[in-house]
């Protein structure tokens, strides 16, 4: 809850309903705000990232009544990189106030602290799961940061990230600099920025392992 702000929190003992992702962690964070009211007085609804809206009367029917929702993600910040989007935009169409209130996000913290170029980036979620295809992304991915000088942010599974640090280093130009930002906010913190070619010399990377992690890759000439 340190991490909250005081407006985000007294938000949360306001509503008394909320369309979240896992309905148990939700709970758990309504409980830790320390709200005087009893849990089953919340009203959870929870959606699946795999559902088209239109497969949510629940979530219609709360917009058109003009009851006061809140959308709570389980990353921090609502929609990025998070589903939700569709209900806000539902909420837009039937010209439902939207509020915005920021929580922390790991994508936004990994490229605070990068030191890599925040003026022109692009997050893309998932690289492919299969070696080939994620050799084929990556080289891919070095021939646009050439292009357009865009830093590039990029998640995995955790259990993968060793995997993908194999393959950075195995595809991407020594000159190129990658930030490594994992556990963020946790006592497994670990945020490193070397060149490729500084990171073929460290092993420190195992470290990685089951610890979830944002990869952030620009070209620094």
């Amino acid at each position: 809850m340190e991490v909250l702000s005081a407006k985000v929190i007294a938000m949360i003992h306001q509503l008394d309903t909320f369309v979240v992702e896992n309905a148990k962690t939700a709970r758990q964070l309504i409980k830790a705000s320390g709200t005087a009211k009893a849990i089953s007085q919340y009203q959870i609804v929870e959606i699946d990232r795999n559902s088209p809206l239109a497969a949510w009367p629940e979530l219609y029917s709360l917009i058109k009544e003009g009851k006061d929702v809140g959308l709570m993600s389980e990353a921090g910040m609502p929609a990025i990189a998070d589903p939700g989007s569709e209900l806000v935009a539902q909420a837009h169409i039937n010209r439902v106030q939207v509020v915005p209130l920021s929580g922390p996000n790991s994508m936004m913290m990994a490229l605070m602290a990068s030191g890599l170029p925040g003026q022109s980036f692009c997050f893309l979620g998932y690289l492919p799961a299969k070696k080939d295809a994620l050799r084929q992304k990556i080289v891919s991915l070095v021939n646009e940061i050439r292009l357009n000088k865009r830093t590039y942010l990029f998640m995995e599974t955790p259990y993968r990230n060793t995997q993908m640090m194999e393959m950075l280093l195995g595809h991407v130009p020594d000159q190129f600099t990658l930030c490594v930002a994992a556990g963020l906010e946790t006592d497994k913190e670990y945020i490193h920025t070397y060149t490729i070619k500084q990171w073929k010399k460290t092993n420190d990377f195992n470290l990685l392992e089951d610890n979830p992690a944002i990869f952030v890759l620009a070209a620094m000439y």
